[in-house]
């Protein structure tokens, strides 16, 4: 802030000494020269003199500033220059001492694995590729270490995925892959897939761990040439490029021979068509085919412990034979009539998926036939669909060994949705008769897309009200436009805080993959 004399109002500098201090003039000058520096007025000629005066001071002054000033900027660009290569070498000691270099490579190397891509975002959206800007790949670009644990960990380089939009330059990407990897996740999609990248591929294929295939006329006999070879491969995923692609192959043999495989999921498309397994050694099944076909194999496979068994529409309907599967332990069914034919005592997860209104009024005794001829104990129920309020609390007051219930609302419009959860959130109130103290876990989700917000109040209330007896919740959506509103979330997340084993998730690939895990059991990514 600027000062002025008190006596004759000039500016003064920073030792209170007026600018105007060594020019030898009257008081009633400098006063005039002051008022014309406010106003548009001409100075007078006898007025001239003094200006000149000043002007010539306060020049001089101003260069002698900009000496200084000048001086004082070198001097400040030395201390930093000076300060950040001080602060270059800090940053390197600390380095030196951080945490980070001192995680042993086998932990380092677990860490590496979470940044792999899930296999949801190959499935969700093709243009998800093997890229050097992702991980295993972007790892070997922060330090010499890291590069050389990257390199020395075959898991990391075992997927690969291949599109039918597979760059010009996935080969060389491709054959790294093969080169550090041990086993290989193959996934392999597109309507005109590279030939040329399956030759590749076929080249290893006893190194074949996973195969996610889709299949068009022109692979079909190339898989088919893999017979005996496919002897480390323990996941298989088999779906068709379009109805056409089946026309052309008469069954698939190749996979007969593969002993080590354990899990199988085929869509089959149109028609059934023979796809040979080990059967006696398969413990994961999910398939969707007429119940013929399923009674076919099932027959043949004991050791099954994990089941998705979904009948094609149309199909012929069960001759009455029962099926016995005697160390079934999850169950997941569409419809619900399925469960008549099925036999498993060692069942403790069933999944009902029961999308048309009117299969509802078949589930609870579809699920008690099951439960009455298999002599099982329930304690994991979920219910896929548009579910009835009236029909979970006539299964849950008819079963009090389940202590789990997930609720996966598909279908129905906004509406109908919405209703059902407030239902079943009422339902599940502590404090209403039907409250059901047995519960431990309690989940609610949606598959349908969502347009228009959820309201989470009446869920938040639930929660509230019981918490302190539960073990785990969630609310997660696949399709929502959004989440919460600020003051429902607010209260979920304190109900966290307090430790509330709570999942939430909106249309993210961890919610899906979550919402795959409690409606089918084994967490197999998109499997």
């Amino acid at each position: 802030m600027s000062s002025s004399c008190p006596q004759c109002g000039a500016p003064t500098t920073s030792q209170n000494e007026p600018l105007n201090s060594t020019v030898l003039t009257d008081t009633g000058t400098i006063a005039r020269c002051l008022k014309l520096m406010r106003t548009n007025e001409p100075p007078q000629v006898s007025e001239m003199a003094y200006i000149q005066a000043v002007l010539s001071k306060t020049g001089a002054q101003l260069a002698d500033l900009d000496g200084k000033i000048m001086h004082l900027k070198a001097q400040l660009r030395q201390l930093e220059d000076e300060r950040a290569v001080l602060a270059e070498y800090h940053a390197e000691n600390t380095a030196v001492v951080s945490p980070v270099r001192r995680i042993p490579p086998e932990m380092l190397a677990e860490i590496f694995s979470w940044t792999l891509p899930f296999s949801d975002d190959f499935d969700e959206c093709n243009s998800v590729r093997m890229k050097m800007e992702k991980s295993p790949w972007t790892l070997g670009q922060v330090s010499r270490r890291w590069r050389a644990i990257a390199l020395a960990t075959p898991s990391l380089w075992s997927l690969v995925f291949i599109s039918g939009k597979a760059a010009a330059n996935s080969r060389p990407m491709i054959e790294a892959h093969i080169q550090c990897a041990h086993k290989l996740k193959i996934h392999f999609h597109g309507s005109s897939p590279k030939i040329e990248l399956f030759q590749l591929l076929s080249e290893h294929a006893t190194c074949w761990e996973e195969l996610d295939i889709q299949i068009n006329a022109t692979l079909a006999p190339r898989l088919a040439a893999l017979r005996g070879q496919l002897l480390s491969l323990r996941k298989l995923w088999i779906r068709w490029d379009n109805p056409d692609s089946q026309h052309a192959v008469e069954s698939l043999k190749c996979f007969e021979t593969a002993t080590s495989l354990m899990a199988v999921r085929v869509d089959y498309g149109l028609r059934p068509l023979p796809v040979f397994f080990p059967t006696h050694q398969l413990t994961v099944y999910r398939m969707c085919c007429p119940w013929n076909s399923h009674r076919e194999i099932l027959n043949l496979s004991p050791n099954i412990v994990e089941a998705r068994i979904a009948v094609t529409l149309n199909s012929p309907q069960p001759d009455g034979q029962v099926v016995n599967m005697g160390h079934l332990q999850r169950l997941s069914v569409y419809p619900s009539n399925v469960l008549e034919y099925l036999r498993a005592p060692a069942t403790t997860r069933i999944t009902i998926s029961s999308w048309e209104p009117s299969q509802q009024n078949r589930v609870t005794s579809d699920l008690d036939t099951f439960v009455r001829h298999s002599s099982c104990v329930p304690r994991e129920l979920y219910l896929e669909g548009l579910p009835d309020a009236n029909t979970t609390a006539g299964i849950l007051g008819k079963y009090p060994s389940i202590t789990s219930i997930a609720l996966v609302f598909t279908g129905g419009g906004h509406k109908k949705l919405t209703a059902a959860v407030d239902a079943h959130s009422t339902l599940l109130t502590h404090g209403n008769t039907l409250a059901f103290p047995q519960l431990q876990k309690i989940y609610f989700a949606s598959r349908s897309p969502l347009p228009f917000p959820i309201n989470y109040a009446p869920f938040l209330n639930m929660l509230r009200s019981r918490w302190t007896a539960l073990h785990g919740a969630g609310f997660i959506t696949k399709g929502a436009v959004t989440g919460p509103d600020p003051v429902t979330l607010k209260g979920l997340n304190a109900l966290r805080e307090n430790g509330l084993n709570l999942s939430l998730g909106w249309d993210t690939i961890e919610a899906r993959m979550l919402l795959d895990a409690w409606a089918y059991g084994t967490l197999w990514r998109t499997w």
